[in-house]
């Protein structure tokens, strides 16, 4: 009789921002149709470290890790029975990592084309953001966004995460458009003077509303929300204080 594989059925992660030396937790759950198999899980925490976990007959696992190094990380898991067959499933949620102490964020300029006036005495666009870890598991600040040509304005409400890797940070909160909209907003920054690979502050502004999930603004558009930011500023600069 041919064996068969297990099916996992669901493989989660933690969804709430992680300090770095903190745990978080995976958990898996799976089916057998060989009831009297035992199974053992592998689950890669993507950060180059793995953990295994003996099930038995248990048709779940579940695994903690503390994560040294602030960043983004796609965790994956492997289940396998005694008899070598296996699934693999990849989470559909990113482990966000940060440290209070890799630094803050703070940036304020303007973006190219922002020499033009529409009129009214502003000019295109331009962003003002300050964000730090004070206390707490959630960073403090202010983000605002004001695009002339169109009229779009942004007023950032709450702040959720700050993650600082190298010469990059990335901040994500929530705000409000002029007219109350409620909208979710990415920003990610690089500083050119920590390098390595360019000397020039750059940076990405995503504006999503909150209830449709539209874009309402976004300087990469159709890039993902971790790619790393291309808009080189037209004045002003992007600061990540260690």
């Amino acid at each position: 009789m041919t064996n068969a594989a297990p099916v996992i059925t669901t493989f989660t992660t933690s969804t709430a921002p992680t300090a770095a030396g903190a745990n978080t937790t995976a958990t898996v759950s799976f089916s057998d149709v060989g009831s009297a198999d035992t199974h053992a899980a592998l689950v890669s925490w993507g950060d180059g470290s793995s953990s295994t976990v003996n099930a038995g007959l248990a048709t779940q696992a579940s695994a903690s890790h503390a994560y040294a190094v602030p960043g983004f990380y796609t965790v994956s898991v492997t289940v396998t029975d005694d008899d070598g067959a296996s699934a693999s499933a990849t989470s559909t949620t990113t482990s966000i990592v940060y440290a209070a102490t890799a630094g803050w964020l703070q940036a304020k300029g303007s973006l190219p084309g922002s020499s033009n006036n529409n009129g009214n005495g502003k000019t295109a666009t331009q962003f003002d953001l300050d964000a730090r870890y004070v206390s707490g598991t959630v960073p403090t600040g202010a983000f605002s966004l004001s695009v002339g040509a169109t009229g779009l304005e942004v007023r950032g409400t709450t702040m959720e995460y700050l993650v600082v890797e190298g010469s990059k940070a990335t901040l994500r909160g929530a705000g409000t458009l002029a007219d109350g909209t409620a909208v979710s907003w990415l920003v990610s920054g690089i500083d050119g003077k920590l390098g390595p690979n360019t000397t020039d502050d750059r940076i990405r502004i995503r504006i999503v509303n909150s209830a449709t999930g539209a874009t309402v603004y976004d300087t990469q558009p159709g890039a993902a929300d971790l790619a790393a930011p291309t808009s080189v500023l037209s004045t002003g600069k992007v600061d990540i204080h260690k």
